[in-house]
């Protein structure tokens, strides 16, 4: 997958009171290659945070000192955490505990005892749409020439090779309907839209092939659409008009 060197090195606080919860955490996150912090108080989770600036925070919601609402409640008051993924653990939520956690600022809930599968899905889920919103990231650092966008296909981010591919300036694009951008040069997309699939394009005499990946969470949900794209000639030199 194309963020798996950005995902490999991303830092995980778990905050949780209870010593064997959050020892059977830091096992299966560092089985899973994360970099693991852990906290058991709550009321230092602001100067924590503060400290290691987390790529994650799983967070418990029952801590002796203060619940999980409120912590991450105090998380979204700090401008440099207000997009931070928090994975709130509540042990069999109910429709109203999820909702408290949503309007607390929570990103994802799992139920305990939950399923280590289920974790790592909602982990990765959350790490790649945090990524995709980095301009850093999307601009410059993804490899090949990539495009990510809505589910609605919305152009998100472009990287720089998909740019100077395409030759079209990544501010020209961006926040644009993909295919209605592509909709004058023979862009076409099979019936499902879903899955992984491949489509070809045409501007003018370039021709590209772009790979479908769809990128899910962890109900299944689509939440990215990831494009690769590739020249079918690429030895032959290419000539676009200037956008």
């Amino acid at each position: 997958m194309f963020f798996d060197r950005q995902l490999s090195r991303a830092k995980i606080l778990i905050v949780d009171d209870d010593p064997l919860n959050i020892n059977l955490l830091r096992v299966i996150l560092e089985d899973a290659g994360y970099q693991v912090d852990m906290l058991e108080n709550g009321d230092e989770v602001l100067n924590k945070i503060t400290e290691i600036k987390p790529d994650l925070i799983i967070l418990d919601i029952s801590l002796s000192d203060i619940n999980g609402y409120d912590i991450c409640y105090n998380i979204r008051q700090l401008q440099a955490f207000v997009n931070l993924p928090v994975i709130m653990i509540i042990t069999l939520a109910s429709a109203e505990d999820r909702l408290c956690a949503f309007e607390a600022g929570v990103t994802s809930v799992i139920n305990k005892p939950f399923d280590k599968q289920e974790l790592i899905k909602k982990i990765r889920s959350n790490l790649v749409c945090e990524e995709v919103k980095k301009p850093e990231i999307a601009i410059c650092q993804l490899p090949k020439a990539m495009i990510i966008t809505s589910p609605n296909w919305v152009i998100l981010s472009l990287s720089q090779s998909a740019a100077d591919l395409l030759k079209i300036p990544c501010n020209d694009i961006v926040g644009k309907d993909l295919l209605a951008v592509f909709r004058d040069d023979g862009l076409t997309m099979p019936m499902d839209e879903r899955g992984p699939f491949s489509l070809t394009f045409n501007t003018q005499i370039a021709y590209f092939q772009g790979e479908h990946n769809p990128v899910k969470d962890s109900s299944g949900r689509l939440v990215l659409r990831v494009l690769v794209l590739s020249d079918v000639f690429p030895h032959r030199k290419i000539c676009l008009p200037e956008y």
